[in-house]
């Protein structure tokens, strides 16, 4: 295990151009030295008489010592024990990362500074500057340790938050996947300062404990990823598996380096999850073209916690010297995961709380339309009784007006030898004969325009001569018409319209009764037909007083009426309406009060390709 271990990690040292053995110093303040193998832990000691010389020169300064992974400092000065930073033993951790500082008014008396470093790594704990006098007092461990507890804290509350607050509002597996990750990941970072939260523990434990929080911490979050739709199942799948290996060659290894080893295996995978999470939320923003709240929150949280782990394994692996900034990446990831999901919770709510709002609407619209379609029904079905009654009718009134119309020839003959017999009588009756056949005469007419206006024999669809409906009509209409009213057809004998005779004479029928009662004592009813490239357009005219402009809109809805009750039923504009949907025509009002009332009713000219189309 060795010899791979020295393989790998020379390969990796000689990528990030740093020297396994003896750190790079810009000029020779601490005199060479090299590692040293003692009772399996591994020792870096050196020497240094101008870091004495540069604290009398800078009493106000300070010594900064570099970070050592897993390592402890001893401080001397002319081999009087300064500062011990950790255990060198490593039965009690003060943290994994931290570092010492010493202030130069503590050596200014000395001769020499010397520093020794004890690590139970071979190949991980590295560091590549030696002791630096700086002219501004070090963080004093903030990067290393203050935000590690910071950190640990933080994540342990939002997660018992999260996990509060979440519960029964999304996808259960959320809050408890999300919760199991802050309490992992703040084990992680409680492991990095056990010494400091006064746990004595030793440090190959810590080390094992720690890493293997730290993946455990991470899996879980990928899974909180895939059940927000931001990684499939069986990525998820793959960085468990990867994960399981990691953990098996922790707990497996007897040496610092070994358990590192099982915690690198799973570096490269957890980039591998976060990119390709940040790749399927890109194309999906892409595709959407808009950005919202939750999907920036997502976005920018990966971003930093991509940024601030690349940083810290950089730092780690010893390709430069700067800070650790893995706690705060981490707690921005989760603190906007967090509000990613509360922004899911809100737009449901949202959602909820709108369709709650408007559920009543909803029912009384729906409702008024299944009225409005049960009247349509109800109103058909009297019309297509009535039809048939009064097709019976005219059946029968034509049968017994054929008896008098025969009767009516032999009478004139009979009568017409009465006159040289007796003047008088035949003038009596030649008068009575004349007032038979005018009377005979009406009633087959109006039996005629009954039949046509049933639609007896007459339901299909065809070319339809809009001056014999209009006809048709006013003959029906004769008895209520009178003398009060009068009718006017301008419409050329030759003009037709595609449909049946039945739906036409239903909606000129309901707009003349309309007009005859907008005129209850009496007026012109004019119907004018012509003839556009595109429409043929049929126009009732009356002279009424005119429909009042708060209701124009509302003459169209179903059981709306300006009628008294008992004498309107408000379905008559609704069925000119339906029927000329039908047609895929409009109708157009125009009214002006005291001036009376037009309604245009527009036909499209393609009417017959339009019912072809739907047969």
């Amino acid at each position: 295990m060795d010899s791979v271990l020295s393989v790998i990690f020379a390969a990796l040292w000689s990528v990030f151009g740093s020297d396994p053995t003896i750190p790079s110093q810009a000029e020779p303040i601490w005199s060479p030295s090299a590692w040293e193998s003692t009772a399996g832990d591994y020792t870096f000691s050196s020497t240094s008489t101008l870091i004495p010389e540069h604290c009398r020169a800078h009493p106000a300064s300070f010594v900064d010592f570099p970070m050592v992974i897993n390592g402890a400092h001893i401080i001397k000065v002319d081999d009087r024990p300064l500062l011990t930073f950790s255990d060198p033993k490593f039965k009690d951790v003060r943290s994994v990362y931290g570092k010492p500082s010493i202030s130069c008014a503590e050596v200014v008396q000395a001769k020499a500074l010397q520093w020794t470093v004890v690590t139970d790594s071979k190949y991980f704990a590295r560091f590549i500057t030696f002791p630096q006098v700086e002219h501004v007092r070090p963080p004093d461990n903030f990067f290393y340790e203050s935000l590690n507890i910071v950190a640990a804290g933080t994540l342990l509350v939002m997660g018992l938050f999260c996990m509060i607050i979440f519960a029964g509002k999304v996808n259960s597996r959320i809050p408890v996947f999300y919760f199991l990750s802050n309490i992992f990941l703040s084990i992680y970072f409680v492991g990095t300062v056990t010494g400091l939260m006064s746990m004595k523990v030793d440090m190959l434990t810590v080390h094992r404990v720690g890493d293997s929080a730290l993946w455990i911490g991470c899996a879980f979050l990928y899974y909180v990823f895939y059940e927000m739709g931001l990684i499939g199942r069986g990525l998820a799948r793959f960085y468990t598996a990867i994960v399981c290996i990691g953990l098996v060659l922790q707990w497996s290894a007897r040496t610092g380096d070994e358990v590192q080893m099982g915690t690198n295996f799973s570096f490269i995978p957890t980039f591998i999850v976060v990119f390709y999470a940040m790749y399927a939320l890109t194309r999906k923003l892409i595709a959407r073209r808009a950005w919202d709240r939750m999907s920036m929150f997502q976005m920018f949280g990966m971003s930093i916690f991509v940024v601030t782990s690349i940083n810290d394994m950089l730092v780690v692996m010893g390709a430069y010297d700067g800070y650790l900034f893995y706690s705060v990446g981490l707690i921005t990831q989760m603190l906007l995961m967090a509000l990613s999901v509360h922004e899911t919770i809100l737009e449901t709510y949202q959602e909820r709380d709108y369709l709650r709002g408007n559920l009543e609407k909803e029912v009384a619209k729906k409702t008024a339309q299944l009225r409005a379609t049960q009247a349509e029904l109800v109103h058909s079905a009297k019309l297509a009784s009535l039809g048939t009654l009064s097709a019976g009718i005219a059946h029968e009134i034509n049968n017994s007006i054929n008896f008098v119309n025969g009767a009516i020839h032999p009478l004139e003959r009979l009568i017409a030898k009465l006159e040289p017999v007796s003047p008088k009588d035949y003038e009596v009756g030649k008068k009575l004969l004349v007032a038979i056949k005018d009377g005979v005469g009406i009633t087959v007419e109006i039996v005629k325009s009954l039949r046509q206006f049933t639609g007896l024999n007459q339901a299909k669809l065809k070319d339809v001569r809009i001056y014999e409906v209009a006809r048709t009509v006013s003959t029906i209409l004769h008895a209520k018409l009178k003398d009060s009213y009068r009718v006017e057809l301008d419409i050329p004998e030759d003009l037709t319209l595609y449909g049946d005779v039945v739906g036409i004479n239903q909606i000129l029928m309901n707009l003349m009764t309309n007009a005859m009662d907008a005129m209850p004592k009496g007026g012109t009813i004019r119907i004018k037909a012509r003839e556009t490239d595109e429409q043929v357009v049929i126009e009732v005219r009356d002279t009424g007083g005119g429909i009042p402009k708060e209701i124009v809109d509302k003459i169209f809805d179903p059981f709306f009426t300006t009628k008294e009750v008992g004498k309107g039923t408000g379905l008559g504009l609704y069925i000119v309406n339906k029927e000329m949907e039908r047609y895929k025509g409009k109708v157009v009002v125009n009214s002006i009060p005291a001036h009376g009332t037009s309604f245009e009713l527009c036909f499209p000219k393609n009417l017959k390709s339009e019912f072809s189309a739907v047969a």
